[in-house]
């Protein structure tokens, strides 16, 4: 159960159906009314990936969806980084990654969403406890 008054430190990470890229931010919020950015990083996918991304979905193949999985989780290890390095936060002052990972199929109506990536590599590389899916 979260402190009262504790101001944590989060990178929040996201994607979309577009398939386009990750953004992702550095917050401070003592998960309710206090939210403060203090920085935000933006990867677009290179074509190469968004091809092998589209054609994994389209094609429901699972070894494809596996390597693109793991390539997407290179790109969240990436954000990570650059987001440390540009805000100067030391790894051990964040308190949380959220990661909602790659959507590869989406239908509302039924109340499905089914998203790709590695919550436990992403952690283990990283070394900050990762929320996900």
């Amino acid at each position: 159960m979260a402190e009262e008054n504790k101001i944590y430190t989060a990178i929040g990470m996201m994607t979309g159906t577009s398939m386009d890229g990750l953004d992702s931010a550095v917050i401070r919020t003592n998960g309710r009314g206090i939210v403060e950015s203090v920085e935000n990083f933006v990867i677009p996918y290179d074509p190469a990936f968004h091809e092998l991304l589209k054609n994994a979905v389209a094609n429901k193949n699972e070894e494809q969806l596996k390597v693109a999985e793991d390539a997407l989780t290179r790109i969240h290890i990436l954000a990570v980084e650059n987001l440390l390095i540009k805000s100067g936060i030391n790894r051990d002052d964040i308190d949380v990654i959220g990661m909602h990972g790659q959507t590869i199929y989406h239908e509302p109506a039924k109340k499905i969403s089914i998203q790709i990536g590695n919550a436990s590599m992403l952690a283990n590389v990283t070394g900050i406890k990762v929320v996900s899916k």
